[in-house]
């Protein structure tokens, strides 16, 4: 499929050098292979982060979604369009009380300290993204 292909896109060469790496692919199948990124460049959004970001939306889980946004923040992807989406979704979900969240459970105790852990770790991802806003 690689060798098929005029030119490897930029944010697929990493992905391609890793399999090149392992032997699944020969050196010489995809000779357009950008060169591999240093350290200081940065082409593609961190998969982890954005696999995070997408589970931690599904099962409803906002303390890993601002836990995610602001290890994204301090990494240097706050300006990025996932991160700013996630913090939207955060504070989509923030109630006229101010608290975040609204957790599903029928035990009044459990939600309140559901919406205090959520409340909690959205504010301080939501400041760090304003930290970055700000500077940007």
């Amino acid at each position: 499929m690689v060798a098929s292909l005029d030119a490897v896109p930029g944010d697929a060469a990493a992905g391609v050098h890793r399999l090149i790496a392992l032997g699944v692919l020969r050196p010489g199948a995809a000779p357009a292979v950008p060169p591999q990124a240093t350290g200081g460049e940065r082409q593609v959004f961190p998969l982890p982060d954005a696999v995070a970001l997408c589970e931690a939306r599904e099962s409803y889980h906002l303390g890993r979604l601002a836990a995610t946004v602001r290890s994204l923040v301090h990494g240097g992807w706050g300006h990025h369009r996932v991160t700013r989406d996630a913090v939207a979704f955060l504070i989509a979900h923030q109630d006229t009380d101010g608290a975040f969240g609204y957790p599903a459970f029928d035990d009044l105790a459990a939600r309140t300290r559901a919406r205090y852990s959520w409340t909690r770790s959205a504010a301080v991802a939501l400041t760090a993204a304003e930290g970055t806003r700000s500077a940007g």
